[in-house]
C-alpha cells in the first residue's frame, strides 16, 4: 500500500518507506515507568506521513533508513495523520 492511500481507519497496514526526518526524543513517565517517543517523517513515491517511534525504536532508526512497517495502525493526532506499530505491529530496516 502507498502512503497516499492510508486513511485513519486502516489497521494491520504493511508499508515501506524512507525516514527523511526524526524529531528530538522526548521522555515521559507512564504508569510509573519511563518511556520515550519521537516522531519521524516517512516518505514513499506517493507522499509522506508521520511515524511515531516508541521506546527502543526511538534510537534504532536514523534519517535515511529504509523501513518496512508490518501490522501498522493509522490514526490522527492533533489533526495530523500518523502511523505507528501499535501493540502488535513491527518495524524493521530493509
Amino acid at each position: 500500500m502507498d502512503i497516499s492511500q492510508l486513511s485513519q481507519s486502516h489497521t494491520k497496514v504493511t508499508i515501506k518507506g524512507k525516514i527523511i526526518d526524526i524529531s528530538t526524543i522526548k521522555t515521559f513517565t507512564r504508569f510509573g515507568s519511563p518511556g520515550k517517543v519521537a516522531v519521524a517523517v516517512l516518505e514513499d513515491e506517493s507522499g509522506k506521513i508521520d511515524l511515531t517511534l516508541w521506546d527502543d525504536d526511538t534510537s534504532n532508526f536514523t534519517v535515511g533508513d529504509e523501513v518496512i512497517i508490518e501490522d501498522g495502525k493509522v490514526k490522527e493526532f492533533r489533526g495530523v495523520k500518523q502511523i505507528s506499530t501499535g501493540n502488535k505491529g513491527s518495524i524493521r530496516k530493509v
